[in-house]
């Protein structure tokens, strides 16, 4: 699988976040922002403010977003307090940063370890139907 490989999701997801939050966000923290593309296609058409932390230094020259933060997202979680969604698009475990979060926002996330994609297979199933509705 290559970087959203399944992005027509990975944009009804965030718009149901915003529909959840109620309001148009003030702030978007891309927790792990790649080159930028969920950021580029939908936050910054859709929030005020989008800040994108990548650690990849690689991926992260290819993110043309004015607010990137180039380092680990757990030294940057003192800028989630003030987020109104905080999004989390990983390639591996993503409850270890979601639990760090001390504020009360709304967040997005995948889990992309494949090793528990194929064993939840079922629940994605399940939880793109939810989305597709």
């Amino acid at each position: 699988m290559y970087d959203n490989a399944d992005l027509e999701l990975k944009i009804q997801m965030r718009k149901k976040a915003i529909e959840l939050l109620g309001r148009r966000p003030k702030l978007v923290v891309d927790a792990y922002s790649g080159t930028g593309v969920i950021a580029k296609l939908f936050w910054a058409v859709n929030a005020d403010k989008v800040i994108c932390i990548e650690k990849d230094k690689t991926q992260a020259a290819l993110n043309k977003m004015d607010n990137l933060i180039i380092g680990d997202n757990g030294d940057c979680i003192d800028l989630t307090i003030d987020a109104d969604i905080v999004d989390c698009d990983a390639y591996g475990l993503v409850m270890p940063y979601i639990r760090k979060l001390t504020s009360n926002t709304v967040v997005v996330f995948t889990d992309g370890t494949p090793e528990k994609a194929r064993k939840n297979y079922s629940a994605w199933r399940e939880f793109k139907n939810d989305f597709n509705e």
